[in-house]
């Protein structure tokens, strides 16, 4: 059986996942040193221990809303920002794209994808197999349903997970990016 770069891209993924919590190799989403049972609910995988840390709940909450709207402006406070700041991701996705050599059919993570205003951006632009990462499950529903509507949720897996605490095996990925999200990571030196 011939495989597609997108199931050699995402297969590799889903074969080098790592418990958050031990950095165990897991099997079938189980991990055999702590115990736990990782899943995935309407097409997110879940990899987020229970969070303790308070700056963490906060962004949690804070992007929760995204789930339940149906564009950002639908929850945007100050007339029109989103749309300012969807023009100046494509100039910032344009400097990443030449900046970290980004070429097509790449394996990339988006460390704090939010709701992958850039990350869709750089789909567009170039023909990657994108791995998102983010804490909140409302901003993941709300990036999987733009990627619906745009037609990019075959180059996408989503994670709900810790970027203290991912659960990816090392070097895995062609490149590793974020977008205004690592200042929200309390501790970012733990981002590996």
């Amino acid at each position: 059986m011939v495989l597609s770069d997108r199931e050699k891209a995402f297969s590799k993924v889903l074969n080098s996942l790592i418990c958050p919590r031990d950095q165990n190799p897991l099997m079938d989403f189980h991990c055999s040193k702590c115990g736990t049972k990782y899943g995935k609910v309407r097409g997110v995988f879940q990899f987020l221990p229970e969070i303790g840390d308070k700056g963490k709940i906060q962004e949690k909450k804070r992007y929760g809303m995204l789930g339940r709207a149906r564009n950002l402006d639908d929850i945007d406070p100050h007339g029109g920002f989103y749309q300012r700041k969807s023009l100046l991701n494509k100039t910032r996705v344009s400097a990443v794209i030449k900046g970290a050599h980004i070429d097509n059919h790449q394996l990339i993570l988006d460390v704090g994808c939010g709701s992958g205003l850039p990350t869709l951006s750089l789909m567009k632009k170039k023909d990657v197999y994108v791995v998102g990462l983010d804490i909140s499950d409302g901003a993941l529903e709300f990036l999987q349903a733009r990627a619906l509507e745009e037609k990019l949720r075959e180059r996408l897996l989503l994670f709900q997970a810790d970027a203290e605490n991912m659960p990816f095996a090392a070097n895995l990925f062609d490149r590793v990016i974020s977008f205004s999200s690592i200042e929200h990571v309390p501790n970012p030196d733990r981002v590996r």
